[in-house]
């Protein structure tokens, strides 16, 4: 989702390392509701639609805070007879924007949030309901089994 957000913004191949493009807009209008309304229900849906028609699988790989955009892209699956899953990594909120930060700093990732923009998401974030959830451990010790459940999911088994 980063590089499809930056690509709208003409800031395509730029990193996160914080202001490296001339003109580059900030974290906050990058991540702008609009923004997020386009990216979520017009860009990412289009392409994930676009190969989901060729017969490929797909992983759309961003934070989904909002149930409306989940829905979109189990209305897309259930459109194209594909599997939907919401694949949700949980930690501490501490240690989510220590994280970006730390990637931040570092510029080895594509995304400008920041801590800010981790905190202004935990704000908004709208936790995945119990009829979205198929819960599968993929967390140490347990990763094997969640590894295991996911793939029994995959091929209908569970």
């Amino acid at each position: 989702s980063d590089r499809e957000r930056k690509r709208r913004f003409g800031l395509w191949g730029v990193d996160g390392s914080g202001g490296v493009a001339t003109g580059a807009p900030a974290a906050d209008e990058l991540y702008a509701p609009a923004v997020s309304r386009w990216l979520y229900e017009e860009r990412l849906a289009g392409c994930a639609a676009a190969a989901l028609a060729g017969g490929l699988d797909v992983v759309v790989d961003a934070t989904f805070l909002k149930r409306r955009h989940r829905e979109v892209y189990a209305a897309l699956a259930r459109f194209s007879g594909a599997a939907f899953a919401v694949l949700e990594s949980v930690c501490e909120p501490q240690v989510a924007q220590e994280r970006a930060e730390r990637r931040r700093r570092e510029g080895t990732d594509l995304s400008d949030a920041d801590a800010a923009v981790v905190r202004e998401q935990l704000q908004e974030v709208e936790p995945i309901a119990p009829d979205e959830r198929l819960t599968i451990n993929l967390c140490c010790p347990a990763s094997d089994e969640g590894v295991a459940q996911l793939q029994r999911w995959h091929q209908g088994g569970l």
